[in-house]
Formats: structure tokens, sequence, C-alpha cells
């Protein structure tokens, strides 16, 4: 398979088709002689185009288009509005959390926080909405994300927001049952340039917990930096 990240800004805080029929071949007719052209028009050049450079040979109409099967369209249409296997499975992060947060940065000691999270099904099942709420230096954090798949992408995608930064954090990348990798790239006042960052997700048995861990890639090598341990509530 082709969700949910965690905010790079929160470990900052601590440091203050279709198929086409197949074409006719191509073949030179002979060219009538002018004198038996319509009024106002010209014969088809050598490779069988009329004057519109629409080609005749093809099939599909008179543009040339490939024919499209109306039951195959609606049926393409469909699969990308209903949910399926892959939302299921993002149906296994729904519950109210107790979350320890952990962040490690280069230089700094480990610093460690707790929050609470409600993780819940949107929109008849197709996307998930959390809602993360705790304290930073006595100060109250809450954040959101909305998560999916793109079935026309073949992506599982993330969208993650809070109330320290102006910036989304939206990462992408695969998913199979139970475990969950998302990429993308961090650009804020720190780092205008971006800095790749890396989001995994594991879900324990019965999903009774997830451990969500955020490495960042500097010079090849990845780092991690933040660590978040959530256990159900209900």
């Amino acid at each position: 398979m082709k969700a949910t990240t965690l905010p790079i800004a929160l470990a900052l805080a601590f440091t203050a088709g279709y198929a086409t029929p197949r074409a006719v071949p191509n073949e030179a007719p002979p060219a009538a002689p002018k004198s038996q052209d319509p009024p106002g028009q010209n014969p088809p050049d050598s490779k069988g185009q009329d004057p519109k450079g629409q080609n005749p040979n093809t099939t599909g109409g008179a543009t040339g288009s490939p024919t499209v099967d109306p039951a195959m369209a609606r049926a393409r249409q469909m699969a990308l509005t209903m949910p399926g296997r892959q939302h299921l499975q993002l149906g296994n992060q729904t519950g109210h959390w107790a979350v320890n947060i952990a962040v490690m940065r280069p230089g700094m000691p480990r610093q460690v926080t707790t929050a609470s999270a409600v993780i819940r099904q949107i929109l008849g099942g197709r996307f998930l909405w959390e809602q993360l709420n705790g304290q930073l230096g006595g100060k109250d954090y809450q954040a959101r994300a909305i998560s999916g798949f793109d079935p026309f992408q073949q992506t599982h995608f993330s969208i993650w927001m809070d109330n320290l930064s102006l910036i989304p954090h939206i990462s992408s990348g695969d998913a199979k049952p139970g475990q969950m990798d998302l990429k993308g790239v961090r650009r804020d006042w720190e780092v205008p340039n971006g800095k790749p960052y890396r989001t995994e997700t594991r879900i324990g048995e019965q999903a009774r917990t997830m451990v969500r861990r955020v490495y960042e890639e500097e010079d090849g090598r990845e780092t991690l930096v933040m660590e978040m341990t959530y256990k159900r509530n209900k």
C-alpha cells in the first residue's frame, strides 16, 4: 500500500488511466486529384491526418480520443469516493488515549511530558481526526491532525497542526497492518531550506498501545528526536 505524523514544532518547544482501444495501422491513402476535392477541403496527408490535425484511423470519435466504457468510468469514480480496506485499518487508531511524550534534541537532556488524545473517524470513515491536548512548560499545548488514504495516488497522508506554529507538517508514505511510515520535510525559521523527517507508527496487540517516533535526517543519517507512547483509556 501506498496518517498520523508528529509535530516537529513540539520538539522545538522544549528548547524554546483507462484502456486504449487498438488503432488501425496508419496507411498512406492514394491522394485524390485536386480537381476532385470538395470545395474548401484537402485530402488526407501521407500520415493519415485530415486538415484539422485529426487522425481518422484512431477509434473513439472525430477528436481521436479513446472510447471510455461508461460503466468502467463509474466504477473507477466510485473507488475514489468510498472508504476501502486501508480506511478500515486506520480505524484501529480510534479511541481515547493517554500519551507520554519524550523529546530528544542534540545536546539537550531528554524532556518528558504527558497529554491526552482523542482519535475518531470523520466524514463517513473517509478520514481520521486526532485532537491532542497537554502541557508544555506550564502552558497549554493543542494539536490537531487529519490523515487518510488517497486511492488515486495510492498513498497514506497526514497533516499535523498545533498552537505553536502557523506552518502545518505534511507527510505521506506507506502502511500495512500494524505499522505506518510517512515522510515529510520540515520548514520553519530554524531550517528555511527544509529538513527531511520520517514518522513511524507501530500499533500493539489488539490496538491497546501505539508508539510513534519522529526521526530527522541530516547528512544522510537519521536521529530520533521524539517518541510518543499512546495507551488506550477506552
